[in-house]
């Protein structure tokens, strides 16, 4: 997708998308199934759309490279893998959003060999949404302000863009600085992840503390009572014979 609104409805779709696998890996719930299925549906529906415009933008604009790209790639979800024609930063950006893609490709693997397991679908829900941040990180790196130092903006046709370098260290530091926003989206999804989970963890102890604690204090409160009882029945038989003997 060739813009900023594009990518960034692009990202939170696929991020509705994973939070949504990852949800129903532990709520199996058909409420959830359908929003995952409504969304699946209409971001495929606007990649095929959005390729079709990009495409005759890349023809009027006398882009065949950039218009065959386009179509070669509109039943897609990666959009666009890499720059066929530049060695731009972006190419950095595009390598790195493979990482996610191959995430949830292992996952679906592994879903079909271990049916029934939670665990694959939320490893494909984790990576799914983790590609939805990356790709607001990409269209917030390419058509803002947040772009590399030295490095710039250049566009043929809708979709046929690239974001060149003014030398060679520059270059160098725009990768440098799209593998450390990558590692910074991961850690978010990891403390997220982690976040989540404690809270789910704690709220349930705390619900169950006070009824450990109850059945606690009855088996104490219930051994107390029975050695009780045992000791005042030794203390009356010993009473007895003493008031006998007088």
């Amino acid at each position: 997708m060739a813009g900023l609104l594009e990518y960034s409805t692009a990202g939170l779709a696929l991020g509705f998308i994973g939070a949504a696998d990852s949800l129903s890996s532990f709520i199996p719930s058909p409420f959830i199934s359908l929003f995952r299925s409504l969304a699946v549906a209409a971001l495929s529906s606007l990649q095929l759309l959005n390729a079709l415009l990009s495409a005759f933008s890349a023809h009027a604009a006398g882009d065949p490279l950039g218009a065959a790209a386009q179509l070669s790639n509109a039943a897609f979800l990666l959009f666009r893998t890499r720059s066929p024609d530049s060695p731009g930063v972006e190419n950095r950006y595009y390598d790195l959003a493979l990482v996610t893609v191959a995430a949830s490709a292992a996952a679906a693997l592994l879903s079909a060999a271990a049916e029934g397991s939670p665990l694959p679908r939320l490893i494909r829900g984790l990576g799914t949404a983790l590609q939805g941040t990356w790709f607001l990180q990409m269209g917030f790196s390419f058509f803002s302000t947040a772009v590399a130092h030295g490095c710039s903006l250049r566009r043929r046709s809708r979709a046929s863009f690239t974001v060149l370098c003014r030398g060679h260290a520059e270059y160098h530091r725009g990768r440098a600085v799209a593998t450390l926003q990558f590692n910074g989206h991961l850690a978010l999804l990891v403390v997220t992840c982690l976040a989540v989970y404690a809270a789910a963890v704690g709220g349930g102890g705390e619900r169950r503390r006070p009824k450990y604690e109850l059945v606690s204090e009855m088996e104490r409160l219930g051994r107390e009572s029975s050695g009780f009882g045992l000791d005042s029945e030794e203390e009356d038989r010993g009473a007895k014979p003493a008031v006998a003997v007088r």
